[in-house]
């Protein structure tokens, strides 16, 4: 960005008053007590702050202007009056002392802290007025010294010329903010020492807000602290009838105290409709914030990220957050990210995920270092917490990226036991949580994305927690730290997945899909809890696992697996072409009926129409480990030899406690013989 620098006209403020000044004290604090005060005037003459902004750059003093005098660290309220242009006689009664420190404007909340600093405002909205600042803006100090006020100017302002305004809009505000998250306004901290403003340490705003009722074609002025926009700036127009639209500058601005910056004329941006072809273009934290008065039920909008944005600092609330998962008047949102971040997204409560429950599609995206808390009772995700797919949509999420952080779902939140006695499959979404989302339904889809965000919940899962009546996932990857908690004081059960806690398809019209996926990290089950897979914690009826590996850390509770911790019901398993690595295998079962399973691609699977082929593990290099629920010791398991040859029940009800795939002596030549492609070019 070009910059050009104006200096506001500068001379000193010679000022005379009207009482004896002892010699200064080396570091002035307030007097405590009755103090008398005296009617004191200062005359300022050639006054280079403040308030009026002539066409030279030099400024006046305007009518009704008042300054704050501090006297013994008391705030007095002075008047200014007998005004021409520059010169003007300031009026007041404050206490005899021999410092008198002057900051304009007055402030009745300012106040005297100690060692020379004095804290007051620098107000985030300020009007539009064409040519000049507002009123009581644009902070500056002075300091009685030998019986003269010399003031200073303490703020930049950046000046922004505005070409022309859209035909049939009426602009309201004009709003800037650092790309970085800069704070340039709110609470400020003057330093009378050294004659600087700074933010202070709480209070502070990184946007500054220009309004007005119809703000025509002229140059405007944003007051602000002298600070480095060092990634530029994001400007946003914002309209009468409640659009907005934004524009952006990647280059650095220097805001210097009594300097102006210039920034480069424009028009303001037409903004989008929500529509396919004009999408509404977002730019900044308050842009995403006003996503939620673009959205309505039953209504299909289109959003388009053009800028990254950072949301440190805000408590965020799901864009839609319904009663139930079923709600057919759902909102349809496409959101296209263009390959931005949204960093620092922190969240909690009801649907805790940046869209909530989503139908539609999100494209393009990264969230860095999401924070990401479920209110117990929805599930969560740091993309959505549940993806569904209905009136005739498929809903999906492609090549969404989740940069770290952390989701936390429901723990062990009274899942019951199966009416046959043994432990209950959980599959209420509301303990389902996930690196991007806590649960896909009704056949959605998330491809090419990544999470290595660590997830703790009841069913949990680096990409998904619980994948239901179909889906698919397909090239993705999960490096996080995944936790399942069970229920520590009832028969609670719970899944940990590289990819997904638990999968569940609905027919053979309608399976759920995992292909060419891959994860790393730790995956535990514990507190209770059931099963860790290094792809799926448990999968159930009609699923289908293919050309996957993992090198996960595995440990499971009842069962474990390199591919699956558990397979169960009517319709079947088929796992092929996959490979487990695993880092380790290790189980440590608590007393139940069930059947301990450690497998090195499938800990434990119940039911018909299982299907493992053309599989490969570490069996060679890495042991099955478990912890003896009976004896409490630990145990080494020496597979059989059948449970490393491929696997068909034909669709007859079968039980078995573990399969291993084929041994491979190096993890490439595994992936070769399983004709699955590295996980780098995945």
């Amino acid at each position: 960005m070009r910059k050009f620098y104006c200096p506001f006209a500068a001379a000193a403020a010679m000022a005379a008053v009207t009482v004896s000044c002892a010699e200064q004290p080396e570091d002035m604090e307030p007097v405590t007590g009755n103090v008398e005060k005296t009617e004191m005037t200062f005359m300022a003459e050639a006054l280079s702050t403040r308030t009026a902004l002539q066409s030279d750059d030099r400024v006046f003093w305007s009518e009704g202007d008042n300054v704050s005098i501090f006297s013994n660290g008391e705030n007095e309220k002075f008047e200014v009056s007998e005004i021409n242009g520059s010169s003007a006689v300031i009026t007041g009664s404050a206490a005899e002392s021999g410092s008198y420190y002057a900051v304009y404007p007055y402030n009745e909340d300012a106040s005297w802290v100690g060692d020379g600093i004095i804290t007051t405002v620098l107000p985030e909205i300020q009007p539009a007025i064409n040519g000049t600042f507002g009123e009581g803006i644009n902070l500056s100090a002075a300091v009685a010294e030998d019986g003269n006020l010399v003031f200073s100017n303490l703020c930049g302002l950046a000046a922004l010329t505005v070409n022309s305004v859209p035909e049939g809009k009426t602009l309201t505000s004009i709003s800037i903010q650092g790309r970085s998250g800069e704070i340039i306004a709110g609470a400020a901290s003057v330093n009378m020492n050294e004659m600087s403003v700074s933010a202070a340490e709480e209070g502070g705003s990184g946007t500054v807000t220009l309004t007005g009722e119809n703000i025509a074609p002229g140059t405007y002025y944003f007051t602000m602290f002298p600070v480095e926009l060092a990634s530029g700036a994001v400007i946003t127009f914002t309209y009468g009838d409640g659009t907005s639209a934004s524009i952006y500058a990647d280059a650095n601005i220097a805001l210097l105290a009594g300097l102006i910056c210039e920034l480069p004329a424009v028009d303001a941006p037409v903004p989008g409709d929500g529509t396919e072809g004009k999408p509404y273009k977002l730019a900044s934290a308050a842009d995403l914030q006003n996503m939620r008065n673009m959205i309505s039920e039953g209504k299909t909008v289109f959003f388009s990220l053009v800028d990254d944005v950072d949301m440190k600092g805000i408590e965020w609330t799901p864009l839609y957050a319904p009663e139930s998962l079923a709600d057919e008047t759902c909102p349809v949102i496409y959101f296209e990210g263009n390959g931005h971040v949204i960093s620092n997204l922190t969240v909690s409560g009801k649907h805790a995920s940046f869209f909530g429950v989503l139908t539609g599609n999100c494209w393009n995206l990264t969230f860095e270092n999401p924070s990401v808390e479920s209110d117990g009772a929805s599930p969560a995700g740091a993309v959505a917490s549940a993806l569904v797919s209905r009136n005739g949509i498929t809903s999906e999420i492609v090549n969404v990226q989740v940069s770290g952080g952390h989701v936390t779902g429901a723990y062990g939140a009274g899942v019951e036991q199966g009416t046959d006695g043994r432990l209950g499959v959980a599959s209420s979404p509301a303990y389902a949580a996930g690196g991007i989302c806590g649960v896909m339904r009704n056949g959605g889809k998330i491809l090419g994305s990544t999470s290595s965000a660590d997830v703790d919940g009841t069913i949990a899962g680096g990409i998904i927690g619980t994948g239901e009546l179909g889906g698919e996932v397909t090239r993705c990857r999960s490096y996080g730290d995944i936790t399942a908690h069970g229920k520590a004081d009832a028969a609670a059960i719970a899944y940990a997945g590289g990819i997904a806690g638990l999968i569940s398809g609905s027919g053979s019209d309608n399976k759920f899909w995992i292909k060419e996926c891959y994860s790393a990290g730790t995956l535990t089950s514990t507190d209770l809890a059931y099963s860790s897979g290094g792809i799926a914690g448990i999968a159930k009826n009609d699923t289908w696992i293919e050309t996957s590996y993992t090198e996960a850390v595995l440990h499971g509770r009842v069962n474990a697996g390199g591919i699956v911790g558990s397979a169960w019901g009517t319709w079947g398993l088929t796992v092929k072409n996959c490979v487990a690595w695993c880092q380790e295998y290790h189980t440590a079962p608590f007393a139940c009926d069930e059947k301990f399973g450690n497998g090195y691609v499938v800990g434990a699977w119940k039911g018909g129409y299982n299907e493992f082929s053309d599989c490969w593990s570490n069996s060679a290099s890495v042991s099955l480990e478990w912890l003896n629920p009976d004896t409490s010791t630990e145990e080494t398991l020496t597979p059989d030899s059948g449970e490393s040859g491929n696997v068909n029940t034909g669709g007859t009800e079968d039980f078995g406690n573990r399969y291993c795939g084929q041994s491979a002596a190096s993890l490439e030549a595994a992936l070769s013989s399983a004709g699955i492609t590295p996980v780098q070019s995945i």
